[in-house]
């Protein structure tokens, strides 16, 4: 099973289901694409790559990808040379193989490129057979993003609870305001919440109780 962010582009889920492989979508705080055995992948065409690095942008995805036990950066693109070039910083390419450096080194995080899109599937789709075939479990689990706040840490709690993202924690945590009161709330008071149905709010309910 692949889970894959749901704002990954169209064309890349109608080259997974070309591929016959089974996938689901999902709101992922962390890394675009997650497989069973604890692999996190990032996803990045060549110029997002290096404005990143050129904005600091990455460092911040990357402390939270690393939470991974395998982390995977895959970078696509056709000519990196080329969107090195139009990047217009003259010390790109020592920014670019110095992070490509410190992501290896220090994070022990997987840096590959592709071609094409359908390289990349392609690579994805056989990767989610081989942690398969070796008996890992099927049921892949989306990470949230490192907290840096006690919101952010509530906020992680009820996004841990099937069927919760981190937007409807967000809005669960507006009307209850603690995970205490969540925890406290009936199942009426929990459909109350916009964008709650009966099935999530006993989903809710049951896990606290």
């Amino acid at each position: 099973m692949i889970i894959v962010d749901v704002h990954e582009p169209k064309t890349l889920l109608s080259l997974l289901e070309s591929k016959d492989a089974e996938f689901k979508r999902d709101f992922l705080e962390v890394g675009d694409y997650i497989l069973s055995g604890g692999i996190g992948i990032e996803r990045k065409r060549g110029p997002d790559f290096l404005h990143s690095i050129i904005d600091g942008r990455l460092w911040d995805q990357v402390s939270n990808l690393s939470q991974f036990e395998h982390p995977v950066i895959c970078i696509v693109s056709s000519d990196m040379w080329k969107d090195m070039y139009f990047s217009k910083d003259r010390y790109i390419h020592n920014r670019f193989y110095g992070a490509v450096s410190t992501l290896i080194s220090k994070f022990n995080i997987s840096v590959l490129t592709f071609d094409t899109d359908e390289d990349f599937i392609d690579f994805l789709v056989h990767l989610d057979k081989k942690v398969t075939s070796n008996k890992i479990s099927s049921r892949p689990t989306p990470f949230t993003r490192k907290p840096k706040t006690l919101k952010e840490r509530k906020e992680n709690v009820l996004s841990m609870i099937e069927g919760v993202s981190i937007k409807k924690a967000q809005v669960i945590l507006n009307k209850f305001g603690t995970i205490k009161n969540v925890a406290n709330a009936s199942i009426d008071s929990l459909m109350e919440v916009d964008g709650i149905g009966k099935k999530l709010a006993e989903n809710i309910f049951k896990t606290f109780n």
